[in-house]
């Protein structure tokens, strides 16, 4: 199988990677192209962020949420797990994909969210 980097290439990161018929995605955060946190401190505003981000590289790679396997979430405070999930089930109302969510402690610039993503190319 052939690596193939989805999104701008150079960068000593990719934002995703296709290996076969999966694309396996780079954490995603609420930051702005310029590196501005959106909403800082803010899980559910930055969660909407993050998600509508994601849904913008699953359809440019050639899939959508519907095929996403697997999701990583990482939460500044896991207390806030109920705010990010009324945001999260607005995209994934039922069966959505495979989750992890872990506290990770504290980001910097008042980040709250993280999100890897694993997605299906039908």
């Amino acid at each position: 199988m052939k690596r193939e980097i989805v999104g701008p290439k150079g960068q000593s990161y990719s934002q995703g990677v296709k290996v076969g018929n999966l694309v396996y995605f780079s954490g995603l955060s609420a930051r702005d192209s310029d590196e501005v946190m959106y909403a800082p401190n803010d899980i559910r505003k930055q969660t909407q962020r993050a998600l509508e981000k994601l849904q913008e590289r699953v359809e440019a790679a050639g899939s959508s949420l519907d095929n996403l396997v697997k999701l990583t979430v990482y939460i500044d405070d896991i207390t806030k797990k109920p705010q990010f999930h009324s945001v999260y089930t607005d995209f994934f109302p039922t069966d959505g994909p495979a989750r992890t969510t872990l506290e990770i402690g504290r980001f910097d610039g008042g980040m709250c969210i993280e999100i890897e993503a694993i997605a299906f190319i039908p």
